[in-house]
């Protein structure tokens, strides 16, 4: 099982050794599975050879400008933002399990609990377009000059808009995945501090730490 998550995760992280990393942490809370990581490593490799064999090696996420330290202040940066995905994480993971247990305990065939969960999706998707599908386009997006061009309140309400149809959709019986819209909800966090300080810290870079996977995952 580890190294299938350590073989998963690598084509989506890009790097190979980032899967076996994230497969030795994610198993426990104060540990780490040390006889994991080879094996891991050795899955995550091919993994990420034969998808990069036939998707091609360019990366998922296009970054713009340098990833290099160039001031103080983008310390403070990702402090305030690592407070931040911390706190967000938390509220997904218990916002997730919250709307789950309560679409277990209502007593309605699955269809009926499929339908509200999607009626409300729905609803929330008329108000927040961007909280619907996988997500990663506004991901990419987060990473580059057309974040200016979205509204700040949508950059503010897309988190917690994505936690709200994740939770949604999944917790009244549909199926889907967590990995994708956490992507997002750390995106967004991030694209969120940056639009609300890049006046005040001109020297942050254009590129945003998600986070917010580290805290509901467990494992940064």
């Amino acid at each position: 099982m580890v190294c299938d998550a350590g073989g998963l995760s690598a084509p989506s992280s890009a790097p190979p050794w980032a899967g076996p990393v994230l497969a030795a942490e994610i198993l426990y809370k104060h540990d780490l599975e040390v006889e994991a990581v080879i094996p891991a490593l050795i899955a995550s490799i091919i993994g990420y050879s034969v998808f990069g064999a036939w998707s091609g090696w360019n990366p998922i996420f296009v970054t713009h400008g340098s990833l290099a330290f160039t001031s103080p202040p983008q310390l403070l940066y990702y402090v305030v933002l690592g407070l931040l995905c911390g706190l967000i994480g938390l509220l997904y993971a218990r916002g997730f399990y919250g709307i789950t247990h309560r679409f277990h305990r209502l007593r309605l065939p699955k269809w009926v609990k499929a339908g509200i969960g999607g009626l409300l999706v729905g609803l929330i998707g008329l108000v927040l377009p961007q909280a619907l599908g996988m997500g990663y386009g506004w991901v990419q997006v987060s990473m580059g000059p057309g974040l200016l061009s979205l509204p700040l309140w949508v950059i503010l309400a897309l988190p917690f808009a994505k936690i709200l149809t994740t939770g949604l959709s999944i917790g009244s019986g549909g199926s889907g995945g967590i990995f994708g819209p956490g992507m997002v909800i750390g995106a967004m966090v991030g694209a969120s501090v940056w639009r609300l300080c890049y006046h005040v810290l001109p020297g942050v870079p254009w590129q945003r730490v998600r986070g917010a996977c580290a805290a509901w995952w467990r494992a940064p």
